[in-house]
C-alpha cells in the first residue's frame, strides 16, 4: 500500500478504535488530545469542529502524536506555534490556517514530517525555503498567493519529495523549470494554475515517469494517464 494511502487508512482506523460502542458522533479535539495524552491514540483528526489558536494549547506535551489533521480552522501563526515539540509528527494538514513565514519556521522544526498540507497558507518564498528544510518530506500540498517563480527553486533541494500539489500558486512557466531536477518525483497536481501546456510537456521530457494532473484531470501528454480509472 502506498505510503500516503496507508497513512490515511491508519488515521481512520485509529479513530474507529476509540469511539465507544454505539456512539456515532465523532470525537472532539479535546477528547482526541486527551486520548493521545493517555497513550491510547497517536492520531488527531477533526473534521467538523472549528478550531482557533487558543484551542491548540491542548497539543502541549503530546510528543507521541504522529498525525494532526484539522479540517476546519481559523488558525494563525500563534496557533501553529503550539506544534513545537511534536517531534514524532509525520502528517500535518491544516485547512483554513493562514500560515505565514513565521509559521513555516515552526513547521520546519518537525523533522519527522513526511506529509504537509497547507491549502490556505500565506507564506512567501522564504516560507517555502523553510518547508524545503524538512529532510523526510514526501508530499507537499499548498496554496499561497505570495510564492513566485524564484521561490520554486527551493523545491529542487528536497531529495525525498515524491508528490507535489500546487493550488492556485501564482507562478509562470519559469516556476516549473526547477522541478525538472526532481528525478524522484512521481506525481504533480496543478489546480487553477497559469502554466502552459508547453511548459508541462517540457517538464515531462525531463521526467517522463511523472503523473501530471491539471484541475484533477490527467494532462494529455501524461504517458501514464491510461493507468488510472477516470474520476
Amino acid at each position: 500500500m502506498p505510503t500516503v494511502v496507508r497513512a490515511a487508512a491508519q488515521a481512520c482506523l485509529g479513530l474507529l478504535l476509540t469511539v465507544p460502542a454505539g456512539c456515532t458522533r465523532p470525537l472532539s479535539f479535546q477528547q482526541q488530545t486527551a486520548l493521545v495524552r493517555e497513550g491510547r491514540l497517536d492520531v488527531v483528526h477533526v473534521s467538523h469542529q472549528p478550531l482557533r489558536d487558543d484551542d491548540l494549547s491542548l497539543l502541549s506535551g503530546l510528543g507521541s502524536l504522529r498525525e494532526l489533521l484539522l479540517d476546519d480552522t481559523r488558525l494563525t501563526d500563534r496557533g501553529v506555534a503550539c506544534l513545537q515539540g511534536l517531534r514524532r509528527l509525520e502528517h500535518l494538514r491544516l485547512r483554513g490556517a493562514r500560515v505565514t513565514d513565521e509559521g513555516t519556521r515552526t513547521i520546519a522544526t518537525l523533522s519527522e514530517l513526511r506529509i504537509v498540507n497547507l491549502p490556505e497558507a500565506q507564506f512567501t518564498d522564504k516560507g517555502l525555503t523553510e518547508l524545503a528544510k524538512l529532510p523526510k518530506l514526501e508530499l507537499l500540498r499548498f496554496h499561497s498567493p505570495h510564492v513566485t517563480d524564484q521561490g520554486m527553486s527551493a523545491l529542487a533541494a528536497m531529495p525525498n519529495l515524491r508528490f507535489l500539489h500546487l493550488l492556485a500558486v501564482p507562478i509562470t512557466d519559469a516556476g516549473l523549470q526547477p522541478l525538472a531536477s526532481l528525478s524522484q518525483l512521481e506525481s504533480l497536481y496543478l489546480d487553477d494554475m497559469s502554466v502552459t501546456d508547453e511548459a508541462i510537456e517540457r517538464l515531462l521530457q525531463s521526467l517522463p515517469h511523472v503523473h501530471v494532473h491539471i484541475n484533477q484531470a490527467h494532462h494529455p501528454a501524461d504517458p501514464h494517464g491510461h493507468d488510472h480509472e477516470p474520476g
